[in-house]
């Protein structure tokens, strides 16, 4: 391959790699491409005598790709962007789109704003389709490698390739299945209290936890989760519960409205002994502050926020 002309490497196969590397396997990017898995195989071949690079490197019973991999994968991940800019009129029809979002978020995000966003895309874009994908502390680089096209979270990002808008306010209060708190829990109850704990992964932890690192407060954890789908009939159960410690969940006060309502009908929501209030923002890459598709989608997301 040291003669071939790198001119004439089509943005197809850039594709093919940027497909690879998101599947994980030739055989899923070649059904995700609708191609033979000979033909991915045959590309990819030409591109690692393009770039001088196995690509992908075995490691254990499968592969994984090399470090100047990750670095290609994300340039052509903007180029291929680009040229889908290129390739789009400049006015954007959502109804007759067909083509793909990809919104980044962790599951609180989800919860509130999903179920809204969803509604009024299909009535407005009936044919695109919307895919969520977690954040778990990637945001940023999701953002900057082309993964997602917007990202809805309350954590603040400073990086200067990135364009902000806000969205809504929240704030943490604390849900008790027995009435043995009136208006508001007090700091000793609290830290008497056993606790339902979220943990999406290592990395995370829920925003009041500085407040509780000054006060010296450690939380006795009841039961630990990694997501919300769970907690509707852990909840439910802690009314059937009368004697031993409390039971506290401690969550943003906006999941009572969107869980079903399983928290204000069955629970009992009260204040936290602290006053830990979050803004949720929209960020999207500044490469896409003009792109009429991006446009619309921000536009969307904004006005279903207004509406929470």
């Amino acid at each position: 391959m040291e003669n071939f002309d790198v001119w004439k490497l089509e943005l197809h196969a850039l594709r093919v790699l940027v497909t690879v590397y998101d599947t994980g396997s030739f055989t899923a990017a070649a059904e995700r491409l609708e191609l033979n898995q000979s033909t991915v195989s045959y590309t990819m071949e030409r591109l690692r005598g393009v770039f001088a690079d196995e690509l992908f490197v075995r490691q254990g019973r499968g592969t994984a790709p090399s470090e100047r991999c990750h670095i290609l994968v994300s340039q052509a991940r903007s180029l291929l962007r680009q040229y889908e800019d290129m390739t789009k009129p400049v006015a954007f029809e959502p109804m007759s789109f067909d083509g793909r979002f990809v919104l980044s978020c962790n599951p609180y995000e989800e919860c509130v704003l999903l179920p809204a966003l969803w509604s009024a895309m299909q009535e407005q874009a009936p044919l695109a389709q919307l895919s969520v994908i977690r954040t778990r502390s990637q945001g940023e680089q999701q953002l900057m490698e082309g993964l997602a096209d917007v990202l809805v979270s309350p954590q603040a990002l400073t990086n200067a390739g990135l364009q902000k808008r806000w969205l809504f306010g929240d704030r943490y209060v604390c849900f008790v299945g027995q009435p043995k708190a009136k208006d508001k829990l007090n700091w000793a109850s609290y830290q008497n209290a056993r606790h339902i704990r979220l943990r999406y992964d290592e990395s995370w932890f829920p925003l009041y936890s500085d407040l509780l690192k000054q006060r010296g407060v450690r939380l006795k954890a009841a039961l630990e989760v990694p997501g919300l789908s769970s907690l509707p009939p852990i909840l439910q159960s802690l009314r059937q519960k009368s004697e031993g410690p409390e039971v506290v969940f401690t969550a943003p006060e906006r999941l009572a409205s969107t869980l079903g309502g399983l928290y204000e009908a069955r629970l009992h929501k009260v204040s936290a002994p602290f006053d830990c209030r979050f803004d949720v923002s929209l960020y999207w890459p500044s490469r896409d502050q003009d792109s009429p598709r991006s446009r619309w989608l921000r536009s969307l997301i904004v006005q279903v926020a207004k509406g929470l």
